[in-house]
């Protein structure tokens, strides 16, 4: 079974996560900067985070975008194992660890121990 470490979720460094929120040229608020793709419409999962009335202009705060049924159900997902197929494709793509705990990503070796942190570079 495919396994997620979300980046946007797990300590790294003593800092609350090793990936901030991600901010689109479009208006968006995205759970990391690696969400801002080149055409989010071929992905139908992270779409659902770029609603007209998730822009950041249609609302007060960011805590009323991250706080919708949008955000809500991306995090359920990104966290539940069994909703993989449910997860969006970047995700998958810089998010996903072997059984080893070790991760592929921009072709470098990560390793995570018990604890979440980054123990191999």
């Amino acid at each position: 079974m495919n396994k997620l470490k979300p980046q946007c979720l797990y300590k790294h460094d003593k800092q609350d996560h090793s990936k901030t929120y991600g901010h689109s040229a479009k208006g968006f608020i995205l759970p990391c900067c690696w969400c801002d793709t080149v055409n989010p419409e071929t992905d139908t999962q992270l779409m659902k985070l770029m609603k007209e009335e998730l822009l950041l202009e249609n609302n007060n705060s960011i805590e009323d975008i991250i706080d919708s049924p949008e955000w809500n159900e991306f995090y359920t997902n990104i966290t539940t194992p069994e909703n993989y197929d449910k997860v969006p494709k970047v995700c998958k793509r810089y998010c996903t660890v072997n059984d080893d705990g070790t991760q592929k990503l921009w072709k470098k070796e990560f390793k995570y121990g018990a604890d979440g942190k980054l123990v191999k570079w």
